[in-house]
């Protein structure tokens, strides 16, 4: 898929990156190559929350409180 395809690319150019920063800065090419992997990746990860929000959410979490709600809410009616 475009999610795997994006990341397995991401992360080769990201461990190349530090050699073609080497010839220009030299060791400041760690520190250049660690902020740019944590925006990019950040990036990227942003935009697989946002293509696939289910996989994040809390969804048994979510089902168990309506469901006890739901039964609060049905011994309210059968009280009356």
């Amino acid at each position: 898929t475009y999610t795997r395809l994006s990341t397995r690319f991401l992360l080769v150019w990201l461990g190349l990156l530090p050699m073609m920063f080497y010839l220009k800065i030299g060791l400041g090419a760690i520190f250049a190559t660690f902020v740019m992997a944590f925006f990019l990746l950040s990036i990227e990860d942003l935009g697989c929350q946002i293509e696939e929000p289910f996989s994040v959410l809390p969804l048994s979490r979510i089902t168990r409180k309506i469901t006890t709600e739901a039964g609060v809410v049905m011994n309210m009616k059968q009280r009356w």
